[in-house]
């Protein structure tokens, strides 16, 4: 096993065997590289003999240097009975709870004899905590240059004494499970054990500093010895001045600072206590670092963003000069100090900020400290990916669109090729232009499996997708969005979708698209066609931003049919699979709606026999809905529609956004039929539902579909202020009547039929303040102050007009 045994070996490797069989073969294994590319030697001393579980005849496989050493409860005379026979130039030393990941860098350190510039050398470990599903990292100086002098120190939690400088951070990292237990009654049987060794040295010798910090992790190892970890710590910080410099005493402060954080009902203690520590004794860089984290965490807890804010500048300070000077990491390091240097440590700091300033308004900060938290994670913002096929009429459009963000923020293009170079139009070579990330996917009716290549080769935080079909109008919305980080603070996002019906741009249907996510290990995409995430979470951001899309313009009624028979073919395929799949049948209904309402009806129909247990569902609730747009679009009689409106809600009953949806289209039905008094209720009814849904938007996203926001935008606002002003009107409800038509947004008005009809209102009933008020509006409406000098050239309303101004002259 072991490569060149007769030259003396490079690095001499101790290894502690006990009893782990469930590791063991793992730590072998890993370091089994170093043994066969390096002149070198495993040196395995073997803590329990005969009592073994047969840990020690795998290790035999690796090597014959098997010494016993009988177990006297201190490590370090085990590791110095394996330092005493080492012949390395260098050492390096393990235990059969640990292995490496990858030990590819410590080989190149060695074979590129890099290793004779330095004395030491530094590696990662991941330790790992309670099950398993936890680790933290620190840094091990585990490997030195042997000299005479060279030994281990401390009952437990040995270290190698004298480390020499300079000191090589080596990339390797070992998993280590020696704090990985079954059951808590385990963890505490192994930190009773660790003080059951420290506590007799500590009594010999007090004033160890490194003691004092070995104890005080232990004791926060266990509940009840909190206090006493406490204690010792300011029993500590009372000791003279000379150790104030020394990093175990830095630690001490830290962890009393820490020790307070864990007390969630009194987090101003944590800031006491944090205050405190800095009249004893000047924070060394590590110490500010801790510290100021545990601040910002806790000043977060309690709201206080300003003061979170201005933490940030002392903590980049300390961080930045760590970075800066690796000889002072080296002079201050400690324990678990190495984690406050991590990336994703530091980047989670910034993120605390930029949420802070996020939470006071302040976005150009919020952008600043997004720009450094993007700089340590190395990774995009967020991931776009474009399925290409055949479009050359809009694929630069659409990759035009997106260049704005892609330039703005740190993100990446992935286009997924549909078709193949030698069946491309010229798409596919338009899209190289723009990105290298091109993935080839051979088509096979699977809309999701397509977009999952794309999202297997994402590197972002976010990811979003869209057609080359389909390109922005505008993008900056997003581009806020990431710049400034209240990327952070969601989980999703949905933009908007003009679905247009003629190529002159005219005539469209908006709906709002659930494509932008936070992406993580489960995301994936689901569905052969209308693909969509298999889970959005919320909170979910709404932007206003729109593609245009021509995917539904047709230059036949053949390519029409095509269409829609390859999708209704590919839906017919899901719910062969399961027929009470909702978000299937939605989409069937859908399609149907698009060119044959009876079939649409009849489906929707047959949804609410099959799947009447899931009513409460969005994809349910959206059908009910659906059926009474099918009903306007086919004439139902506005009194059948009555019938069937309550019907189903006494059967199913309706959520506040089917409600909402339901009341438009009655209000539409009642009008058709001039029947404005029966209307009048259901445009109250969606004031209603949407003050509702404003008041509640967790509820309002919970119950969204696809196209329920358009019931709730600003278009059908106004269009349901005109019908209530009218229905009002003609139910005799005038004061009602006159609120409405006062509250339309009269500057920028330009439906010119509305000014005609306020003024046939104030013939039957005149409220002259409103009236008075209105017209204020439009003389500042140049479109509207236009026509009512037209209008004021009737009689009667230049009468009413003049009546107006006398009684606001008046009062009377």
């Amino acid at each position: 096993m072991q490569k060149n045994t007769e030259q003396k070996p490079i690095i001499s490797i101790s290894l502690l065997v006990s009893n782990r069989m469930d590791t063991i073969r793992k730590c072998m294994e890993s370091i089994k590289p170093i043994l066969e590319q390096l002149p070198s030697e495993l040196i395995a001393i073997d803590t329990v003999g005969d009592k073994t579980d047969g840990s020690i005849d795998i290790v035999k496989e690796y090597t014959n240097q098997i010494y016993y050493f009988a177990w006297c409860n201190d490590f370090s005379a085990a590791r110095n009975e394996g330092l005493k026979r080492a012949k390395g130039e260098w050492f390096m030393f393990l235990d059969d709870d640990e292995w490496f990941e990858d030990v590819s860098d410590i080989i190149r350190f060695f074979k590129s004899g890099e290793y004779k510039k330095f004395h030491s050398a530094t590696y990662q470990i991941h330790d790992y905590r309670g099950k398993g599903e936890t680790y933290s990292v620190g840094k091990l100086s585990r490997m030195v240059k042997l000299e005479k002098n060279t030994k281990f120190c401390g009952v437990i939690h040995e270290y190698l004494a004298p480390m020499y400088l300079p000191c090589k951070d080596l990339n390797s990292f070992i998993y280590h499970y020696g704090y990985v237990f079954d059951t808590e009654e385990k963890a505490r049987k192994h930190t009773k054990r660790n003080l059951s060794l420290l506590l007799p040295e500590f009594e010999k010798n007090p004033e160890d500093m490194r003691l004092r910090v070995q104890i005080v992790q232990e004791y926060m190892c266990l509940k009840e010895d909190e206090k006493k970890a406490e204690t010792l710590c300011i029993e500590t910080l009372a000791m003279d001045n000379k150790y104030h410099s020394l990093s175990a005493f830095q630690w001490i402060m830290t962890a009393y600072v820490r020790l307070a954080e864990r007390n969630e009902e009194n987090l101003e203690e944590v800031l006491r206590r944090a205050t405190y520590v800095r009249t004893i004794a000047k924070l060394s860089h590590f110490a500010k670092l801790a510290i100021g984290i545990v601040e910002i965490r806790t000043l977060q807890k309690l709201e206080r963003q300003k003061e979170l804010t201005q933490k940030l500048p002392e903590i980049e300070q300390a961080y930045e000069y760590l970075i800066q000077h690796p000889e002072k990491q080296i002079e201050e390091r400690i324990l678990d100090f190495d984690v406050l240097l991590e990336d994703s440590v530091i980047a989670k700091t910034w993120e605390d900020g930029i949420l802070a300033f996020l939470s006071i308004g302040d976005k150009e900060n919020a952008a600043l400290w997004t720009k450094k938290r993007q700089a340590l994670i190395k990774q995009p913002a967020v991931t776009i990916s474009l399925l290409v096929s055949n479009n050359i009429a809009t694929v630069k459009k659409c990759l035009d669109s997106l260049q704005p963000l892609l330039q703005a923020v740190p993100s990446e293009l992935i286009v997924v090729d549909t078709v193949g170079e030698a069946k491309s139009d010229g798409s596919l070579a338009v899209a190289k232009q723009y990105t290298k990330n091109i993935v080839n996917f051979t088509w096979c009716n699977d809309f999701a499996a397509a977009r999952n290549a794309g999202l297997e080769q994402a590197q972002g935080e976010w990811f979003f997708y869209l057609d080359d079909d389909e390109w922005f109008e505008d993008i900056s919305e997003l581009i806020e969005f990431f710049r400034t980080g209240e990327y952070l603070t969601y989980y999703s996002a949905t933009y908007r979708i003009r679905n247009y019906k003629d190529r002159e741009g005219k005539n469209y249907s908006t709906a709002e698209l659930g494509r932008m996510i936070k992406r993580g290990k489960n995301t994936k995409f689901i569905g052969r066609i209308h693909e969509t995430f298999s889970e959005i979470y919320l909170p979910c951001k709404a932007f206003s931003a729109f593609v245009h899309h021509y995917g539904y313009v047709y230059d036949s009624e053949e390519e029409k049919k095509k269409h829609q028979e390859r999708n209704l073919a590919l839906l017919r395929k899901e719910l062969e699979q399961d027929k009470q799949n909702l978000r299937y049948r939605t989409q069937m209904a859908m399609e149907l709606a698009s060119f044959d309402n009876e079939a649409a009806l009849r489906f929707c129909e047959e949804t609410f026999a099959l799947c009447a247990d899931k009513k409460e569902t969005p994809e349910f609730q959206w059908q009910l809905a659906l059926v009474f747009r099918l009903y306007e679009a086919l004439g139902v009689n506005d009194l059948d529609a009555d019938n069937t409106y309550q019907l189903l809600k006494d059967t199913f009953g309706y959520s506040e956004t089917t409600e909402n949806s339901i009341s438009y289209q009655m209000t539409r039905i009642h009008i058709i039929f001039k029947n404005y008094v029966q209307a009048y209720p259901y445009v109250l009814q969606y004031f209603d539902t949407l003050q509702y849904l404003k008041e509640h938007p967790k509820e309002q996203q919970l119950q969204m579909t696809a196209d329920s926001y358009r019931y709730q935008s600003n278009e059908c606002y106004l269009e349901m202020m005109e019908f209530g002003a009218y229905c009002a009107w003609k139910s005799k409800q005038y004061e009602d009547a006159w609120f409405f038509y006062s509250e339309l947004p009269w500057g920028n008005y330009t439906n010119k039929d509305t000014l005609w009809y306020v003024f046939q209102l104030s013939l039957e009933y005149l409220n002259a303040p409103l009236l008075f008020g209105i017209i204020q509006k439009v003389m500042k409406n140049e479109a509207l102050k236009k026509e009512f000098a037209v209008m004021m050239q009737e009689p009667i309303i230049k009468q009413q007009v003049a009546k107006t101004m006398e009684f606001m002259k008046h009062g009377r």
